[in-house]
């Protein structure tokens, strides 16, 4: 036999009623994660598979970049930073990740910088392409990617 509870013996969550409904608070609202990163741009890369060499890079400085998000950002900082790299056959940088677009917040340029240094080196390219790879790498802070960059790959 099923008992049934009706709507006005239920706690607030849908819950039915008993003496736990005043220890169950609501949830709050899924936010949005405060960090997301997509590869922009790659150069020609010819018959050459890198999917899985980007997506381990993706992670690496996904990873290291969650791991180190500023203060500010966890206090609603937020803007978009566009990095340029360069990746030589062995997984290294040829220079420095170069600041491609900024809305001029140095902690954020700083932090989207780090993670990449951080991350380096990568796993060696494959044999089948081109070296070095060029890649733009967006950095997404309290933004969704869909909010701004509808060209993200």
């Amino acid at each position: 036999m099923v008992n049934k509870v009706s709507s006005r013996h239920r706690c607030r969550n849908g819950l039915p009623l008993s003496g736990l409904c005043a220890e169950v608070p609501p949830q709050p609202p899924q936010l949005e994660p405060p960090f997301a990163l997509t590869t922009v741009s790659v150069t020609d890369i010819g018959n050459s598979d890198l999917r899985l060499f980007l997506q381990d890079m993706y992670t690496s400085v996904k990873n290291k970049a969650m791991g180190t998000l500023p203060n500010s950002v966890s206090h609603g900082e937020h803007g978009v930073v566009t990095i340029q790299l360069q990746i030589h056959k062995d997984g290294k940088l040829l220079y420095l990740p170069k600041v491609l677009e900024s809305l001029d917040s140095k902690t954020l340029d700083h932090h989207a910088v780090a993670a990449i240094r951080t991350a380096v080196p990568f796993d060696k390219l494959p044999a089948s392409s081109p070296a070095p790879i060029e890649l733009h790498l967006k950095f997404f802070y309290n933004m969704p990617p869909s909010a701004v960059d509808h060209d993200a790959r």
